[in-house]
């Protein structure tokens, strides 16, 4: 694809292996120049030497991103793919050597970082080591001491042991020989769903992470899972329980044991019965009503900013008596529809009335030539008609 060409202070080259400018439609490393180079890699000086260079061309320095790019005839850039070891995972440039050192600290010399598709087709971050793990197989215990030095984008999703590694014929190491990792080597011991929840949150899981079998137990991300598959889930969740939970929530709680446990304490907690407001003072006005009021007065009780009208064409037989009372008995159930507004020594609070019927009013138009007319000019009336807030329910029929 075309990535276009250089933004404001910045300068792009195209150049062989020699640092020389390549032309027109031949492929080269893509290098960048301007005020938004870094100055370098943090505490990797033989990565900063390698990748930031004087700029031959001119003043300051130069990135080598590693991407293979040519310039197009019309001065536009077309990305051809990468010369190095750089990986782009969910969005993230990644450097394996960053990885690679960052397991160097804790023991493990011997590591190569790359990426591998899961059974979702999205890319994942993998360690392949010929090494022991100086922390007994617990790969779980590294991750957890990588991300105090690495972001959680760059955090491997699974670890492969092998005795050696593939090479090619001449004597380098065959990165496309690396075996896929297994992740259900990362599943702690079976446990089956104990529950209609945990049987849920089991099935959501297997279709995100393309795993067949997941006990309570799994932690979702040693299973292979990332921030994107984690809101999946959580979307999943949110219409399975009809329940909100938050990604941080589910970082915190990453098993099906956890989840489920929270998400049934949620459940009780919903139907905990909500006792009736003390009546026996007046009741302030809600943020929303103080708006409302405020515009009614601002425009001398001429508002009908709030209005929602509604025309409905109903066909058939009609039974006008039925439909007062299917209005009255909505009335009846929803306080919101009778309450009005009262001011009491200056300060504005809301009145609930008994409401004991509820009448349409009516005008037969049977004799009349121009219907349509008629009920457009009624319809567009009513609905610019404000409601008096002190004395008049807010909802009406015609």
């Amino acid at each position: 694809p075309s990535i276009g060409n250089a933004i404001a202070n910045t300068q792009i080259y195209i150049t062989n292996t020699n640092l020389e400018p390549q032309p027109i439609g031949v492929p080269g490393e893509l290098l960048i120049g301007g005020t938004g180079v870094g100055r370098g890699y943090l505490n990797r000086p033989e990565l900063t030497a390698e990748k930031f260079i004087d700029n031959p061309f001119g003043e300051g320095r130069l990135y080598r991103t590693g991407d293979l790019a040519r310039w197009l005839p019309d001065g536009n850039i077309e990305f051809l793919g990468r010369i190095d070891h750089q990986i782009k995972v969910r969005g993230f440039r990644i450097e394996p050597g960053e990885i690679e050192h960052a397991l160097e600290t804790l023991g493990i010399d011997n590591a190569i970082v790359a990426a591998k598709d899961d059974a979702n087709g999205s890319k994942q971050l993998i360690v392949w080591t010929t090494e022991n793990d100086p922390y007994d197989d617990n790969w779980s215990s590294i991750k957890s001491k990588l991300s105090n030095s690495l972001p959680e984008y760059m955090i491997p999703a699974a670890f492969v042991q092998m005795e050696k590694f593939p090479l090619t014929s001449s004597g380098k190491i065959n990165r496309k020989a690396l075996p896929d990792p297994d992740f259900t080597e990362m599943q702690k011991v079976y446990i089956a769903p104990r529950n209609s929840i945990e049987e849920t949150l089991a099935d959501i899981w297997q279709e995100v992470l393309g795993i067949d079998k997941i006990g309570i137990h799994d932690n979702f991300f040693e299973l292979g899972g990332h921030s994107l598959l984690a809101t999946q889930v959580v979307s999943r969740i949110r219409i399975s329980f009809s329940q909100e939970l938050s990604l941080r929530a589910f970082f915190q709680k990453p098993s099906i044991e956890e989840l489920a446990k929270q998400i049934s304490e949620a459940k009780e907690e919903a139907f905990v019965i909500i006792e009736k407001a003390d009546r026996s003072n007046p009741l302030p006005l809600s943020f929303a009503q103080q708006r409302l009021w405020f515009i009614n007065q601002y425009q001398d009780g001429n508002s009908a900013n709030y209005n929602m009208p509604a025309a409905l064409q109903l066909k058939g037989d009609l039974d006008l008596n039925i439909l007062q009372e299917s209005f009255f008995r909505v009335i009846q159930r929803h306080e919101s529809l009778r309450t009005v507004f009262e001011t009491i020594e200056d300060q504005v609070y809301q009145r609930v009335l008994e409401v004991n019927s509820f009448i349409i009013e009516q005008e037969d138009l049977q004799q009349e030539k121009e219907q349509k007319t008629i009920i457009e000019n009624y319809t567009r009336e009513e609905s610019q008609t404000p409601f008096n807030l002190s004395s008049e329910i807010p909802i009406r029929a015609k």
